[in-house]
Protein backbone atom coordinates (compact mmCIF):
# COMPACT_ATOMS: atom_id res chain seq x y z
CA UNK A 1 0.00 0.00 0.00
CA UNK A 2 2.63 2.34 1.07
CA UNK A 3 4.56 2.00 -3.05
CA UNK A 4 0.99 2.63 -4.54
CA UNK A 5 0.92 5.57 -2.48
CA UNK A 6 4.25 7.20 -3.32
CA UNK A 7 3.68 6.37 -6.89
CA UNK A 8 0.43 8.78 -6.52
CA UNK A 9 2.24 11.38 -4.70
CA UNK A 10 4.98 11.64 -7.56
CA UNK A 11 4.64 13.72 -10.55
CA UNK A 12 4.70 12.76 -13.94
CA UNK A 13 8.20 15.03 -14.39
CA UNK A 14 9.92 11.86 -12.80
CA UNK A 15 8.94 8.91 -14.97
CA UNK A 16 12.64 7.02 -14.13
CA UNK A 17 11.60 6.62 -11.01
CA UNK A 18 7.99 5.57 -11.45
CA UNK A 19 8.50 2.42 -14.01
CA UNK A 20 11.00 1.10 -10.80
CA UNK A 21 7.98 1.73 -8.50
CA UNK A 22 5.91 0.16 -10.37
CA UNK A 23 7.65 -2.86 -10.93
CA UNK A 24 8.39 -3.34 -7.38
CA UNK A 25 4.65 -2.89 -6.88
CA UNK A 26 4.24 -5.96 -9.30
CA UNK A 27 7.13 -7.95 -7.73
CA UNK A 28 5.73 -8.05 -4.40
CA UNK A 29 1.51 -8.31 -5.67
CA UNK A 30 0.11 -11.98 -6.46
CA UNK A 31 -1.20 -10.83 -9.57
CA UNK A 32 -0.93 -14.03 -11.98
CA UNK A 33 0.77 -12.89 -14.82
CA UNK A 34 3.07 -11.03 -12.94
CA UNK A 35 6.74 -12.30 -15.08
CA UNK A 36 5.19 -11.37 -18.50
CA UNK A 37 4.09 -7.18 -16.81
CA UNK A 38 7.99 -7.38 -15.25
CA UNK A 39 9.21 -8.20 -18.32
CA UNK A 40 7.14 -5.88 -20.15
CA UNK A 41 8.37 -3.00 -17.03
CA UNK A 42 12.02 -3.92 -18.03
CA UNK A 43 11.63 -4.04 -21.76
CA UNK A 44 10.25 -0.32 -21.35
CA UNK A 45 13.05 0.48 -19.01
CA UNK A 46 15.60 -0.28 -21.79
CA UNK A 47 17.55 2.00 -22.98
CA UNK A 48 16.28 2.72 -27.10
CA UNK A 49 18.05 0.87 -29.33
CA UNK A 50 20.30 2.77 -31.92
CA UNK A 51 17.81 2.52 -34.88
CA UNK A 52 15.39 3.74 -32.95
CA UNK A 53 17.35 6.87 -31.42
CA UNK A 54 18.39 7.46 -35.48
CA UNK A 55 14.39 7.14 -36.06
CA UNK A 56 13.53 9.49 -33.38
CA UNK A 57 16.23 12.10 -34.47
CA UNK A 58 15.15 11.79 -38.18
CA UNK A 59 11.39 12.40 -36.52
CA UNK A 60 12.74 15.70 -34.63
CA UNK A 61 14.77 16.62 -37.25
CA UNK A 62 12.00 17.05 -39.71
CA UNK A 63 9.75 18.65 -36.49
CA UNK A 64 12.32 21.45 -36.51
CA UNK A 65 12.89 21.86 -40.04
CA UNK A 66 8.74 21.82 -40.81
CA UNK A 67 9.09 24.68 -37.74
CA UNK A 68 11.77 26.37 -39.60
CA UNK A 69 9.55 26.44 -42.74
CA UNK A 70 6.63 27.82 -40.84
CA UNK A 71 8.22 30.57 -39.40
CA UNK A 72 10.34 32.05 -42.65
CA UNK A 73 6.48 31.34 -44.77
CA UNK A 74 5.37 35.11 -42.66
CA UNK A 75 8.73 36.61 -44.14
CA UNK A 76 8.44 35.56 -47.31
CA UNK A 77 4.84 36.75 -47.48
CA UNK A 78 6.23 40.02 -45.72
CA UNK A 79 8.78 40.33 -48.97
CA UNK A 80 6.41 39.47 -51.48
CA UNK A 81 4.27 42.53 -49.97
CA UNK A 82 6.90 44.41 -50.21
CA UNK A 83 8.16 43.73 -53.66
CA UNK A 84 4.35 44.50 -54.44
CA UNK A 85 4.23 47.70 -52.56
CA UNK A 86 7.43 49.18 -54.37
CA UNK A 87 6.00 47.86 -57.80
CA UNK A 88 2.63 49.82 -57.29
CA UNK A 89 5.02 53.08 -55.90
CA UNK A 90 6.69 52.62 -59.31
CA UNK A 91 3.57 52.58 -61.04
CA UNK A 92 2.53 55.63 -59.08
CA UNK A 93 5.40 57.29 -59.75
CA UNK A 94 5.52 56.57 -63.62
CA UNK A 95 2.04 57.93 -63.69
CA UNK A 96 2.77 61.27 -61.87
CA UNK A 97 5.74 61.73 -64.55
CA UNK A 98 3.33 61.02 -67.55
CA UNK A 99 0.61 63.91 -66.02
CA UNK A 100 3.56 66.32 -65.29
CA UNK A 101 4.47 65.79 -69.11
CA UNK A 102 0.90 65.56 -70.04
CA UNK A 103 0.61 68.96 -68.18
CA UNK A 104 3.55 70.36 -69.85
CA UNK A 105 2.58 69.66 -72.85
CA UNK A 106 -1.21 71.24 -72.20
CA UNK A 107 0.87 74.60 -70.78
CA UNK A 108 2.80 74.06 -74.34
CA UNK A 109 -0.58 74.21 -76.62
CA UNK A 110 -2.39 76.62 -74.35
CA UNK A 111 0.91 78.87 -74.94
CA UNK A 112 0.49 78.42 -78.90
CA UNK A 113 -3.23 78.81 -78.87
CA UNK A 114 -2.20 82.32 -76.90
CA UNK A 115 0.03 83.16 -79.97
CA UNK A 116 -2.45 82.44 -82.43
CA UNK A 117 -5.10 84.59 -80.80
CA UNK A 118 -2.74 87.58 -80.72
CA UNK A 119 -1.61 87.14 -84.11
CA UNK A 120 -5.48 86.88 -84.72
CA UNK A 121 -5.64 90.33 -83.38
CA UNK A 122 -3.26 91.66 -84.83
CA UNK A 123 -4.25 90.66 -87.91
CA UNK A 124 -7.47 92.42 -87.60
CA UNK A 125 -5.71 95.24 -86.12
CA UNK A 126 -3.88 95.34 -89.17
CA UNK A 127 -7.00 94.65 -91.71
CA UNK A 128 -8.70 97.83 -89.83
CA UNK A 129 -5.93 100.23 -90.48
CA UNK A 130 -5.62 99.01 -93.84
CA UNK A 131 -9.35 99.61 -94.64
CA UNK A 132 -8.84 103.32 -92.85
CA UNK A 133 -6.11 103.75 -95.08
CA UNK A 134 -8.48 102.28 -98.08
CA UNK A 135 -10.72 104.33 -97.00
CA UNK A 136 -8.71 107.84 -96.89
CA UNK A 137 -6.67 106.55 -100.43
CA UNK A 138 -10.68 106.65 -102.02
CA UNK A 139 -11.01 109.76 -100.12
CA UNK A 140 -8.23 111.77 -101.84
CA UNK A 141 -8.31 110.02 -105.27
CA UNK A 142 -11.96 111.15 -105.56
CA UNK A 143 -10.98 114.29 -104.33
CA UNK A 144 -8.07 114.58 -107.09
CA UNK A 145 -11.07 113.89 -109.42
CA UNK A 146 -13.14 116.41 -108.61
CA UNK A 147 -10.28 118.81 -108.76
Amino acid sequence: MQLTQLLGMMGDDVPSVKLPTIKGIIQHSAIVNKNEIVGAIDQAMQPPSEEDQQKQKLIEDAQLQAQLDAAKEPGLQNQKIEAEIEKINAQAAAELVKAQHDDEKIAIEHGKLQLQAQEILQFGEQNKIARERLQIDRAKVNQSKSS
